[in-house]
């Protein structure tokens, strides 16, 4: 519903796509559960109990993959998108490119209204610290190369995210870092200028 929480929570769901899904489209369902043969829906949801069910269940998922293909996709969406449309478009997003990674979605309380702009800026602000969170959990499990794509809004709290890595000390694993996409990023020119300096350059480019 677009409230923020405190708590970092973890969850594992299963989204199904339907067989005659055109490419960059969601297929939305026009009443609840949706049908599987015409809708995107959601097959399988629950909880993870915590930062180590959630690197457990992130460690089977790429134990599930030949080494050498044992990467994450995290992606971060942005302003004017609810957590629903961001679980779907990030299932739209794998399924167009046939990822073969694990995704990961990080989501933040957008009140997904066009008119709520300085409410959703504020909710990714304070959603910093709980992405650097899940950045290091990420990086630290046995994931071979950690792709990130923020979209929109989502490149801010990410941004800032990756400068407080750096400010604190940095990620030891950082090389794991396979590249970082920013998406129609929604930030100030100036400001990005001022994270930069702040981050240094880094090691592989940021791809924008």
């Amino acid at each position: 519903n677009g409230e923020r929480a405190t708590p970092l929570d973890f969850a594992r769901l299963v989204v199904s796509v339907p067989p005659g899904h055109k490419a960059g489209e969601i297929s939305w369902a026009s009443t609840a559960p949706g049908d599987p043969k015409t809708d995107f829906v959601v097959r399988e949801a629950g909880y993870l109990e915590g930062e180590k069910a959630f690197v457990a269940e992130l460690n089977t998922q790429l134990a599930a993959r030949p080494k050498g293909k044992r990467n994450v996709f995290l992606f971060v969406h942005g302003y004017n998108t609810m957590f629903a449309e961001g679980v779907y478009r990030f299932a739209q997003v794998v399924h167009d490119s046939r990822a073969p990674a694990v995704p990961v979605l990080f989501t933040w309380a957008s009140r997904g209204q066009v008119s709520q702009y300085i409410y959703d800026n504020n909710s990714a602000t304070a959603a910093r610290d709980d992405l650097e969170r899940t950045l290091r959990l990420v990086f630290a499990s046995q994931a071979e190369k950690v792709t990130i794509l923020a979209h929109s809004m989502g490149n801010w709290v990410t941004v800032e995210a990756l400068r407080q890595i750096r400010i604190s000390g940095g990620l030891p694993q950082v090389d794991k870092l396979a590249a970082l996409f920013l998406a129609a990023p929604d930030i100030d020119i100036d400001v990005f200028k001022s994270q930069m300096r702040r981050f240094g350059r880094p090691s592989k480019p940021f791809f924008i």
